[in-house]
């Protein structure tokens, strides 16, 4: 996982990837091709204390988070007017960025930001079917530092599509939105299809047409062979 971060987490944190926790990204996408990308990483407050004194140096009183706004290094997430917010969920306190694109193109740009993941393809075209290939590449050796801090580290890559859900190659599927468990040290290309949900019904219906038109060639032709038969007689 490369050290500037997974997606446009400063690097000033990026000891926070290597060092554990937990991280959701999820890209939610929306007919036009606009949507929200949100990244959201959950720690403790020993979590926290390893992270910020061992893993980035500092001896502060700042949170990860509100360091993560001091840092320089936000000027993607200055140009796309992310939002930065701390919530607490049970003992776990979450820095959550949410960065909302314009359309798959803006996606397709913030996406290579990272070293991680490279868009090979973001489309959408005339008849409304989405196209989503993304290709993930973690950092070799992260293992070892993460684990040298005694934290447990988790990836969980999520996606809404537009649309009804084609074929893909997700670990689990909800509804419209796909996710993948990702790990450290391996390469990963994320593959997901989607199609109008207003075309459904249609295909369920030329579905249904095409087993009557099965069954009534069936009844014909039983009732040819019995006609010949009786004929024979």
């Amino acid at each position: 996982m490369s050290k500037r971060m997974l997606f446009v987490i400063p690097i000033a944190l990026a000891t926070l990837l290597l060092a554990g926790c937990e991280m959701l990204i999820n890209t939610s996408v929306k007919a036009d091709g606009s949507g929200i990308l949100t990244v959201e990483f959950g720690y403790t407050a020993r979590e926290e204390r390893l992270i910020v004194t061992e893993g980035i140096g500092e001896d502060s009183s700042s949170s990860l988070c509100e360091l993560f706004k001091e840092d320089p290094g936000i000027d993607l997430l200055e140009e796309f007017n992310a939002t930065i917010t701390e919530e607490r969920r049970g003992s776990q306190t979450w820095c959550v960025t949410r960065i909302s694109f314009a359309n798959l193109d803006e996606l397709a740009y913030i996406y290579p930001q990272t070293d991680n993941a490279e868009a090979q393809t973001l489309d959408i075209n005339a008849d409304g079917e989405f196209t989503y290939l993304v290709n993930i590449h973690n950092m070799e050796g992260a293992k070892d530092e993460y684990e040298a801090l005694g934290i447990p580290y988790t990836i969980t890559w999520k996606l809404t599509v537009p649309g009804a859900v084609g074929e893909n190659n997700a670990d689990k599927v909800n509804g419209r939105t796909l996710t993948w468990d990702l790990e450290l040290e391996q390469d990963y290309s994320l593959y997901a299809e989607s199609f109008p949900s207003n075309s459904t019904p249609w295909l369920i219906l030329g579905g249904v047409g095409l087993c009557l038109c099965l069954l009534a060639l069936v009844i014909i032709g039983v009732v040819i062979i019995v006609i010949a038969w009786r004929k024979k007689r």
